[in-house]
């Protein structure tokens, strides 16, 4: 969220919005998602990144249910669930983020926030 967002600054993660993960906002005109909620917003993050690490009919019941609640919001094709097992799979074409150091990014953000924790 923190990588998505520019520490919560950005224009997609303010109310109304409530895009915590910059999810469909790719600079195409309407793909861009909004959530009714921050709550739905959070969780529709979540269940993305379930699917992007999880293979389809491998998840818990309640990883199921997160899932189903985010795409809901906006599809992911079948042949990109279960890509990112590692935050490594979540850098690429057609994955996440284009940019191939965003998973050393995510990384380097996640130690900073619990080095200071």
């Amino acid at each position: 969220m923190i990588e998505e967002t520019a520490h919560l600054s950005s224009f997609w993660s303010q109310p109304p919005r409530h895009n915590m993960a910059g999810i469909g906002v790719t600079g195409e005109p309407g793909a861009e998602v909004s959530f009714p909620t921050a709550a739905e917003g959070v969780r529709a993050h979540i269940g993305r990144l379930l699917a992007s690490a999880l293979k389809k009919g491998t998840e818990t019941p309640g990883q199921s249910s997160l899932i189903a609640e985010a795409m809901a919001f906006r599809p992911l094709p079948d042949d990109r669930r279960g890509v990112a097992p590692t935050l490594a799979g979540l850098a690429g074409p057609g994955r996440w983020a284009a940019d191939p150091q965003y998973g050393t990014k995510v990384a380097w953000v996640a130690n900073q926030v619990t080095q200071t924790a």
